[in-house]
């Protein structure tokens, strides 16, 4: 019971906190390789964080996160959760520049 209400909760909050329900998947997407990044692509993974913080929007992921840390980490919606929290926040990201992408 105790999973259960862990699972329900989790998924509850992650909706409420990143204001977005279940999305069916609309492609596939391979993560690059942070080795394999160039120097120019760095600076613009910065850039574009800089700008995240400075509108809030990197406080509101680091939140989300505290607040939910202990019913997802070492639950099965440990792997679920941060598979859409990584989406949403290269969301944002891509609001700033729209080839961010988190590697």
């Amino acid at each position: 019971m105790r999973i259960l209400s862990s699972v329900v909760l989790a998924a509850a909050a992650a909706s409420a906190v990143l204001g977005q329900g279940p999305q069916k998947c609309s492609s596939l997407h391979t993560r690059r390789s942070a080795h394999s990044l160039s120097t120019d692509e760095w600076r613009k993974i910065g850039r574009v964080l800089a700008q995240m913080h400075d509108s809030g929007e990197l406080d509101r992921f680091a939140g989300a996160h505290q607040a939910l840390f202990e019913s997802v980490h070492g639950s099965t919606t440990f792997f679920p959760f941060h598979r859409k929290f990584v989406q949403e926040f290269e969301d944002v990201g891509r609001r700033i520049d729209g080839t961010f992408f988190v590697p």
